[in-house]
């Protein structure tokens, strides 16, 4: 896989066959600088003591899967109020990727009627509050978290909703990440991907 960078993706800008360009946000937007290590001990000393499930959420994403297969959609939600309470705190000393910034703006100043969304496996509530603190909210048509889907990467479920939500076909659409998960979201979805690198 050839090497992308923010830069190489404005060329798709005025590709008439893209109508929606679908970004992850950690990694992307900004490096969430999350303490995963006490979030996975918090996790797993919760619902040791509140349900005697053992289980120490590494790697998160699977066990919860787990979690809520074992214990119920409920247990489930209790999970994202914890995971949204450090992903919240992480948000302190997140700072936007200007470049990132620059490009939704260039794509939404010089073509309104292309769709922004984001695709991410963290919580709603945490990719909103960084782009309303970042006055970027309004160049975003979909935000997808963690909390909106019934699977996670590298399952499409993410990317399908959001082509059903804004009614765009999969050959249509852009998906732009930065790990070797993302670009099986985006293939598992038939869509076309790329995974960007900093420019250094």
């Amino acid at each position: 896989m050839e090497k992308q960078t923010i830069k190489t993706i404005k060329k798709f800008i005025n590709d008439p066959k893209i109508k929606v360009f679908i970004f992850d946000f950690d990694g992307i937007f900004t490096h969430l600088n999350v303490d995963y290590y006490s979030l996975k001990k918090h996790l797993s000393e919760y619902f040791l003591s509140r349900y005697n499930f053992k289980n120490n959420f590494d790697p998160l994403g699977p066990n919860l899967e787990l979690l809520k297969n074992e214990l119920g959609l409920n247990a489930l939600k209790q999970a994202y109020k914890i995971i949204e309470k450090y992903e919240i705190k992480g948000l302190r000393e997140s700072k936007v990727n200007k470049e990132v910034a620059d490009l939704i703006k260039l794509i939404k100043h010089t073509k309104p009627d292309k769709k922004i969304a984001i695709f991410s496996m963290n919580m709603h509530k945490t990719i909103k509050n960084f782009l309303i603190k970042n006055k970027l909210i309004r160049y975003i048509d979909l935000i997808i978290g963690k909390d909106d889907v019934d699977k996670y990467k590298p399952h499409p479920d993410g990317l399908n909703k959001i082509l059903l939500k804004l009614k765009i076909d999969k050959k249509q659409a852009l998906f732009i990440g930065d790990k070797e998960i993302d670009l099986k979201s985006g293939k598992a979805a038939g869509i076309k991907s790329f995974r960007v690198f900093k420019n250094n």
